[in-house]
């Protein structure tokens, strides 16, 4: 069910390709600047060279590294033209479903229904749809779903 109302969320972006928002640009950059550090054995880069044109700056300090992670392997392994959605399928998914797990905490078992109901209601908001498909914030989008597990005691708090 968290899969399905996942892919109406990102229904758009599979339609009609991802959207180029303001945030666009940074993470692109980002994205191959991982790779390249990658190409050179650096598993989790400090400095981002292709930022502040061409003088770099501690971006990789400042930012969630899940992100960028995430993003560059998504792009070496998809491409960089479906690592967008991807990635924002699995962010969505992972939030969706960290929200059922914690409704599924404060309510009895017969409720589940209405916690999934409520999952489903909540991974489609007004402002994750603003945040993904016009302004691409694929930081936020992954603090989301990293909240929603916190908050279910998870083991990657």
């Amino acid at each position: 069910m968290c899969a399905a109302a996942t892919l109406l969320v990102i229904l758009p972006a599979v339609l009609h390709g991802f959207p180029a928002g303001h945030d666009t640009n940074f993470h692109a950059t980002a994205w191959f600047d991982v790779i390249d550090h990658w190409k050179e054995g650096i598993l989790f880069p400090s400095w981002g060279a292709r930022f502040a044109r061409g003088l770099g700056q501690p971006v990789y300090t400042f930012y969630p590294p899940l992100s960028l992670l995430l993003g560059s392997a998504l792009t070496v392994i998809f491409g960089a033209a479906a690592a967008p959605t991807i990635f924002t399928w699995i962010c969505v998914a992972t939030g969706g479903f960290g929200t059922y797990l914690l409704a599924r905490r404060f309510l009895p078992y017969p409720a589940a229904v209405i916690a999934a109901w409520t999952r489903t209601i909540a991974t489609p908001s007004p402002n994750s749809l603003l945040s993904l498909h016009s302004r691409t914030r694929c930081g936020a989008s992954t603090q989301c779903e990293k909240s929603a597990r916190m908050c279910c005691g998870s083991p990657c708090q």
